[in-house]
């Protein structure tokens, strides 16, 4: 999720087409590779997102070294990290959310497989490129994102869930892949899905 987050959000008038490119609500399980700053070693994670339309996102991170969890709706966020040692005292920053970095990219894409004020679009095969516009790249401090269809060319695509993965460029030149496991458009969620409940022996901290 770290990645993402470093990374993983307005709405937009357009068309009915493009409304259909981004669910209202979906959920998949992820796994996430990204080449190690350190070893140059393929680092691994995998967990859930769950996600709806505008700016509200559950972002669970399984891993054994840094598990995680990431919500957040219109009002607050909450970044959730488990104790180390159960009985120990878990950690979570809670904070605003207006300008929630990941929400911005995912509440863009709500702009379908068009060029637009947010990123311009080409398509080559089976790959889709969104290239960001100046402002979104200052704010998400990245330069693009490339999702690749699960087959068939990608201008066919006009669905999020007909894409098997994403790539991630980062303006520092940082890479990240995404692959979805098991995409699910319209998604249910309970009423209080995007609200966090804080447990038991945890120090809670305020963020910015």
């Amino acid at each position: 999720m770290k990645m993402l987050f470093c990374l993983l959000i307005s709405a937009f008038a357009v068309s009915s087409l493009a409304d259909d490119f981004l669910p209202g609500t979906f959920s998949t399980g992820y796994e996430e590779s990204f080449k190690s700053a350190t070893n140059g070693k393929i680092k691994k994670s995998f967990g859930k997102i769950d996600y709806k339309y505008p700016r509200h996102i559950r972002f669970e991170v399984v891993s054994k070294d840094n598990p995680s969890t990431f919500v957040a709706n219109p009002r607050t966020s909450w970044l959730y990290t488990p104790p180390f040692v159960e009985g120990e005292e878990g950690q979570v920053v809670v904070q605003r959310s207006e300008d929630l970095v990941i929400t911005k990219f995912l509440d863009s894409l709500k702009n379908g497989a068009k060029t637009n004020k947010a990123y311009s679009v080409a398509f080559d095969k089976n790959k889709l490129t969104m290239t960001f516009s100046p402002a979104l790249k200052k704010d998400l401090q990245m330069n693009k994102v490339i999702l690749t269809t699960k087959g068939g060319n990608a201008v066919d695509a006009q669905s999020l869930g007909l894409f098997k993965e994403l790539e991630l460029f980062y303006s520092n030149g940082r890479q990240v892949k995404m692959v979805f496991l098991d995409f699910k458009a319209g998604a249910s969620f309970a009423a209080d899905h995007f609200e966090f409940k804080i447990p038991p022996k945890t120090k809670v901290s305020q963020g910015k």
